[in-house]
């Protein structure tokens, strides 16, 4: 596992955070370990961006993700559209909701 991560370093990485809110500890866990080597822009889908949960509440979030990755979260339709022709990433990651089905 170390030699793969030491593949991820000095990327661009947009790191998408979307529902499935039991999973965010693990999910900024995983966005500090890349942060370390790398250039993280945290993008936050509508509906994190807005609501607060018993595994989460929206100002900690804003709060440890900017700590983390020193960048604002990007919440909005038109902060992400800087991201394809005027600023252009390496990787963008998407935390996946697993199905039960």
């Amino acid at each position: 596992m170390e030699n793969d991560n030491q593949k991820l370093k000095n990327l661009k990485i947009g790191f998408c955070l979307t529902g499935s809110y039991c999973t965010f500890l693990d999910a900024i866990d995983a966005m500090g370990k890349l942060a370390k080597e790398n250039e993280v822009f945290p993008i936050f889908s509508n509906n994190v961006a807005s609501t607060s949960t018993r595994f989460y509440g929206v100002k900690e979030l804003y709060e440890d993700t900017e700590k983390i990755t020193r960048k604002k979260p990007v919440d909005t339709i038109v902060g992400a559209e800087q991201f394809g022709p005027m600023k252009k990433l390496d990787v963008l990651l998407m935390k996946v909701v697993r199905s039960l089905n």
